[in-house]
């Protein structure tokens, strides 16, 4: 299992909700992992602009969720 910690945002704007379309096809908000001395506000900010390009503005800390995954790679030859 691979302990990380991440951080993002949900973006509003003209009563719509921000998401992103990843090369599989789910739809996901922007996100990322903490870099070093970043607090969970700088990275959510960061990863919001870095992955949308939205200057955004923190309205309010929504909570926490726990989850796991894996980093398993499958390659076509």
């Amino acid at each position: 299992m691979i302990d990380e910690i991440s951080a993002g945002g949900i973006v509003f704007f003209k009563n719509s909700i921000l998401m992103l379309k990843k090369f599989n096809g789910d739809w996901v908000l922007p996100k990322g992992r903490v870099e070093e001395n970043e607090s969970l506000k700088e990275t959510a900010l960061r990863e919001v602009y870095e992955e949308t390009k939205a200057k955004a503005t923190p309205i309010k800390y929504l909570g926490k969720i726990s989850y796991e995954f894996s980093r398993t790679c499958y390659f076509d030859k």
